[in-house]
């Protein structure tokens, strides 16, 4: 299983070249952020890096992951804050986008569901398409996306 821990190192290593201005980014260790790239490594059977120096120099495969792991590590970060907000109250509007081949029936057993835990909370619904959806969750706009998923097919 990989975790968020671990897309995040691999994200913020990605972006750094390095393994110890990620560890100061990241507040940890060098050497943990070494083993949560290891561990990664050794559950996809790829190597992400090449160090060439102090330089951390991506792999194809890094290349390929890096646009989804940014993605991955950001929403993840955010979610603990909302996740925090919401434990402490603090949340009273969410946006939700999907797309047209969202159900009707999904959108509002979704909206009763979230209703009966969060009584004072706003949703708005956004239909969009999925591109524009996309766009607006890498930009940070929308947190969540309601679309049929595609099949996609990574070869390593």
């Amino acid at each position: 299983m990989i975790s968020t821990e671990q897309v995040a190192c691999f994200a913020t290593v990605y972006e750094l070249k390095s393994y110890s201005a990620a560890s100061i980014k990241l507040g940890k260790a060098r050497s943990t952020v070494r083993e949560r790239i290891n561990n990664l490594e050794i559950v996809m059977g790829e190597q992400l890096f090449t160090i060439e120096g102090k330089k951390a120099t991506p792999t194809e495969v890094a290349n390929r992951l890096y646009p989804r792991a940014r993605l991955l590590a950001r929403q993840a970060l955010e979610f603990e804050s909302i996740a925090m907000s919401a434990y402490q109250g603090e949340i009273s509007n969410v946006t939700i986008y999907h797309d047209s081949s969202t159900p009707t029936t999904l959108i509002l057993t979704i909206e009763n569901a979230i209703k009966s835990l969060f009584k004072d909370i706003t949703i708005s619904w956004l239909q969009r398409d999925r591109n524009h959806c996309l766009e607006q969750i890498e930009k940070g706009e929308a947190f969540m996306l309601l679309c049929q998923a595609l099949e996609i097919s990574i070869h390593l």
